[in-house]
């Protein structure tokens, strides 16, 4: 690992040095609005005529939706399904993005994901989400074919300003956030937020007890150079959510309580630490040249323990179990997570007459390093559904986990414009990625070296309406070695995928708002393909997704505005007949629907008596899901449709106060969010109200 290190120095230090002796020679001149250096644009604000898809999620709306999950804040997004495994309350985030998983970044720096292992991010801290759909390693190199997520941390703002909220909730929920920003002087800012929250699992007995306070600190050092200090810290701790439900049971059966928890009496136990501090710097010069890095460091320890039962129709045919029955099994995590990460990079604009070209060079490194234990076995003996709670588990030796990572990025992009209607955007980059596991009792190494390509255009029309193509591509290394039982001891090969999108975007000149279609063709190479004999999964030959999605957010009047969203999608993945991984079969994708779509209209009281006051109605349907229960994709056996409703109103009663209340699923309908062996119940009602005032 030494040439890893020896090489990101130089790369570094050759940025710096460069951008050192232009400052050195530079005159000083007037400051620009300074954009976040951790964005997905590197070279400024996420712009909609771009070649490609993205969205943001900004600031109003994670308030109006008052979300405590990331995956909660994405529902109303096109391509994006959420929850599939229900309301998982303390362990992950849940979502696909086009059919595939996808990658979450904070700040455009890394952050760790695997076998249960990883960063959970407090959206009171956050000042937006942004979301880049579909293959994309040009941005920030190995990411989930699926797409990124990056989330965007509250900063300094250059008034000040502040808040108080106190929220309650039907599930025992109460909490207080506070959030202010100070201006010290012309030059240097400050921000506080701190976020206190407990509220009770959709299981009976689960709870979560969150902790969480984030400093941060911006320097105007000069009239063209700024420095961002951020940090944060955070702690959780609860009895986590035990959501598998046997599968017989709740699709043909039916009869059993949403709210049941088979670990009820197992000891289950969360405990959580989060720790991360870094900066983003920034500086401009006269000659349209700018300079930029960010770093992050962040450490995350975490000790769970949770019990859990499934069964499957395989077992209850092979091993004579009766429809009562089903397994129970436990997940043990308890390990250390640390990463850093930093990004540097140049980029240069040049202006003509009717054309401008901005040429982006960098750099990045990224590190991370995980020490623990780690066990997710598949359950072995069976035990009567009516007596689950009280059943034992058997705890073993729990097997070590490490896993070490690096990642040595260098990439290049260029964006050319024409008369500012077209825009031709071409990207490359080589990553360099060295690491080492010891996963389930098996020692592996990879040594990666990829290349991704990006290019798109956009031509906007005098009508407004913009084409566009954009192809992408992205890779992921993988940690671990396929079960040497029944495969051998093969390392992992990495995720590569390739999309192809066709679309266009609409910029109306009747009605102030954004419309959007795009056609998008997806594939991953290498994907994995569950197995029930053991916790490790082996790879087959790909998965594909293609579909159509449809965006729009208008303002109809002054007052009323409508967010809709409509996507089709038909996933397929290539897996195993049985669980002796014999024959490969295509099948669709488990869990991700065909057919989803969602409207949330607000309207706001202008004038009056109810002045003052906004009101919501969002409506989210989700079409039938694939199920994977007898180890093999079940055509016949397919998860039922659901409409959900959610409310929200606002009401701003004086200039400093705001009252607020919010509610999802608001018939509290009972019904399944996927099955993937075993089965999952969707979260019930859920109901808040927040108090906020500020100054």
């Amino acid at each position: 690992m030494k040439k890893t290190f020896i090489y990101t120095a130089i790369t570094q230090s050759v940025l710096i040095a460069i951008a050192q002796n232009a400052i050195a020679n530079e005159q000083v001149a007037q400051l620009d609005e300074v954009s976040v250096v951790g964005s997905v644009a590197k070279t400024g604000k996420v712009e909609y005529m771009m070649p490609k898809s993205v969205s943001v999620i900004n600031a109003e709306k994670l308030s109006e939706r008052a979300t405590h999950q990331l995956d909660e804040a994405l529902r109303y997004e096109s391509g994006i399904y959420t929850q599939m495994y229900g309301s998982d309350l303390d362990t992950n985030d849940w979502f696909y993005i086009r059919g595939l998983q996808a990658s979450t970044r904070i700040d455009g720096t890394s952050s760790y994901k695997n076998a249960y292992f990883g960063w959970e991010p407090n959206l009171y801290g956050l000042e937006a989400i942004e979301i880049v759909k579909g293959a994309d390693s040009l941005t920030y190199g190995s990411s989930q074919t699926g797409g990124i997520v990056n989330l965007i941390s509250k900063r300094p703002s250059k008034e000040a300003k502040g808040e108080v909220q106190f929220t309650l909730g039907n599930r025992s929920e109460r909490g207080v956030g506070a959030d202010y920003s100070g201006v010290v002087s012309d030059s240097i800012r400050y921000r506080v937020v701190g976020n206190y929250n407990y509220r009770k699992g959709e299981q009976n007995k689960t709870f979560l007890e969150s902790y969480y306070f984030a400093p941060s600190f911006a320097w105007d050092i000069t009239d063209k150079t700024n420095l961002t200090l951020l940090a944060s810290t955070q702690k959780d701790v609860g009895v986590p959510t035990t959501a598998f439900f046997p599968p017989y049971v709740v699709l043909k059966a039916n009869n059993i309580d949403r709210r049941t928890n088979y670990g009820l009496n197992d000891g289950n136990y969360l405990n959580r630490k989060q720790y991360s501090i870094g900066y983003e710097f920034t500086h401009k010069f006269d000659n349209e040249l700018t300079f930029t890095q960010n770093y992050r460091f962040a450490q995350a320890d975490k000790d769970q323990f949770v019990t859990y039962f499934y069964g499957m129709n395989y077992d209850v045919v092979a091993l004579g179990a009766s429809s009562t029955e089903a397994k129970k099994g436990f997940l043990a995590a308890n390990g250390r997570t640390r990463t850093h990460s930093v990004d540097s990079r140049l980029s240069k604009e040049w202006k003509a007459d009717r054309i401008s070209n901005t040429l982006l060079i960098g750099s990045d490194y990224q590190h991370s390093n995980t020490n623990g234990f780690y066990d997710f076995p598949w359950p072995a003996a069976f035990y009567n559904i009516n007596q689950l709670v009280n059943a034992p588990v058997e705890v073993t030796d729990i097997p070590l986990y490490k896993d070490k990572q690096h990642q040595l990025g260098l990439y290049l992009q260029n964006q050319f414009r024409l008369d500012d209607k077209l825009t031709l955007s071409t990207g490359v980059r080589r990553d360099f990625v060295k690491g080492n596991s010891y996963i389930q009792n098996k020692a592996s190494e990879n040594n990666v070296a990829h290349t991704t390509y990006n290019a798109g255009i956009i031509y906007v029309t005098d009508l407004g309406i913009a084409p566009y193509f954009n192809y992408s591509e992205s890779f992921k290394p993988l940690s671990g070695a396929i079960d040497s039982a029944v495969n051998g001891a093969t390392i992992y090969k990495p995720f590569e995928g390739k999309q192809y999108e066709v679309g266009f975007k609409y910029l109306p000149t009747f009605i102030d708002g954004t419309i959007s279609v795009a056609y998008f063709d997806l594939k991953e190479k290498n994907a994995l393909a569950a197995s029930r004999d053991s916790a490790t999964a082996a790879q087959v030959e790909k998965q594909k997704s293609r579909g159509v999605e449809l965006q729009a957010d208008i303002n109809l009047t002054d007052s009323l505005s409508a967010s809709l969203a409509y996507t089709y999608i038909f996933a397929q993945t290539t897996t195993w007949e049985n669980w002796l991984r014999q024959n490969k079969v295509i099948a669709e994708t488990p869990l991700q629907p065909n057919h989803t779509y969602s409207a949330f209209l607000n309207y706001a009281f202008k004038q009056g008596t109810l002045e003052g006051l906004t009101v919501g109605a969002g409506i989210r349907y989700t079409g039938t899901t694939p199920t994977e229960i007898d180890g093999y994709n079940n055509a016949n056996i397919r998860v039922p449709a659901r409409t959900l409703v959610d409310l929200m109103a606002k009401y701003n009663f004086s200039k400093n106060w705001e009252a607020r209340v919010n509610v999802s699923n608001l018939s509290d309908k009972k019904y399944i969010s996927g099955c993937s062996y075993a089965c999952f119940f969707g979260e019930g009602r859920k109901i808040n109200a927040s108090l906020i005032y500020k100054f």
